[in-house]
């Protein structure tokens, strides 16, 4: 399923135009367009866009999901680059852990429930090796064997 361009602001119901990214950045930093909820900045809302095209790259996000989002980044895409994984493996992967298919396993379309998901999937066994490698000395890459 594609992205629908927002209309509709998810969060307080107000439009959502099509605007320069200066509008959220600031004068002289602009990064392309982003659709933007028209009662910014009160309602913190925004997406940015496929470079040269009008096609919303993700869903409206506000402050608070644009942060689970970027965690969820910083934890998984040192995970899929480190394990020579290709951008759509590592997609597959996130579709299974989410249950989702996986044209929608996407950090962009995520919401916070499912940004927690993934990092508490990250995270938790890496923790495990971490406690068992301290408790009895082998290395996680020799259990993986």
């Amino acid at each position: 399923m594609d992205i629908e361009n927002p209309t509709v602001c998810r969060y307080c119901g107000e439009p959502v135009y099509l605007r320069s990214s200066d509008k959220i950045y600031g004068s002289g930093l602009d990064y392309g367009l982003v659709y933007v909820c028209a009662a910014y900045p009160t309602c913190d809302s925004y997406v940015g866009v496929y470079k040269g095209t009008n096609k919303a790259n993700g869903t409206l996000a506000d402050k608070e999901l644009r942060g689970w989002r970027t965690k969820t980044h910083k934890a998984f895409d040192p995970l899929w680059k480190s394990h020579g994984m290709t951008r759509s493996e590592a997609c597959k992967f996130l579709s299974v852990q989410l249950g989702i298919e996986q044209k929608d396993a996407h950090i962009s379309r995520f919401d916070i429930y499912e940004c927690i998901k993934i990092i508490d999937g990250i995270t938790k066994p890496y923790a495990a090796c971490a406690l068992l490698r301290n408790r009895t000395g082998i290395e996680f890459a020799k259990l993986e064997r």
